[in-house]
């Protein structure tokens, strides 16, 4: 069982974020809304910038401590914000973040730049979160007509670029989705089944955390464990979705690394 805290709860200043009095309220409402002792994976659900880490960091190791709590991780951090999180549970002996829970898909792949390295260098499982990007890879969107209702129209209301239709109508998206779609007919499968399918082939994901509304969702998603991308579709997803170029510094990163690839190997 897993759930999340930091969100916005209340009109209450003190309702939110990474505060010890925060945490503790939170901990405690949601062991009542899910009627258990405790919860397996207590996770913060954003960074917050008006609370020094160390006491964010304290408090949810007493809730490990205490029971109430099994693992301890986070979501939507930057890199360095995720680092220096590890790095000080590392030296004051604090139970540390054991799982990311960032976005990452075929149409967010500035994942990889770097929180999945840290991840990898510190034994973090990845648990994608909007692995369909709202619907967008599953083929549901057409280029002629923004959809009246669902999340990509909710996030034009809102202004937020994560499914944002205006913001991800173009070639690139249009461009990709037709290699999906391509790959999918080849596998008699469904464009969700290989997004899906990409990632979970990705040897740093632990698992995407998928979102259905029907049975026959479920049944679709739970499809894609048994579909292989060969490597030369694999391929073919990475080059249609890298962003390119990416970037600085991430640009001259990627010129160094194809120099210096022969001596790597």
């Amino acid at each position: 069982m897993a759930t999340k805290f930091a969100g916005k709860m209340s009109e209450d200043h003190n309702d939110f974020g990474g505060s010890r009095k925060h945490i503790i309220d939170a901990v405690t409402d949601s062991l009542i809304r899910l009627k258990t002792s405790y919860i397996d994976l207590y996770q913060m659900h954003s960074f917050d910038f008006t609370v020094d880490q160390k006491e964010t960091l304290n408090t949810l190791n007493d809730l490990v401590r205490g029971g109430l709590v099994r693992y301890i991780g986070c979501s939507n951090f930057t890199a360095s914000q995720l680092q220096y999180a590890l790095d000080y549970a590392k030296f004051s002996g604090l139970e540390p973040y054991v799982s990311l829970q960032p976005q990452y898909s075929l149409l967010c792949r500035s994942t990889e730049y770097e929180l999945i390295p840290v991840c990898q260098q510190n034994n973090l499982g990845v648990l994608p979160w909007s692995p369909l990007k709202g619907g967008w890879l599953s083929g549901k969107y057409t280029k002629d007509q923004q959809p009246e209702e669902g999340r990509v129209n909710w996030a034009e209301k809102k202004g937020w670029l994560t499914t944002n239709y205006s913001y991800w109508n173009t070639d690139f998206t249009w461009n990709l989705l037709d290699v999906i779609k391509r790959i999918a007919k080849d596998h008699n499968a469904t464009m969700a089944q290989v997004s899906l399918r990409w990632m979970m082939q990705k040897p740093y994901v632990t698992a995407p955390i998928i979102g259905v509304r029907t049975v026959e969702q479920l049944h679709e998603n739970v499809g894609s464990a048994f579909i292989n991308l060969t490597d030369e579709e694999m391929k073919a997803l990475d080059e249609a979705s890298e962003v390119n170029p990416p970037p600085y510094p991430y640009d001259s990163m990627k010129r160094m690394y194809s120099q210096q690839k022969n001596y790597l190997e």
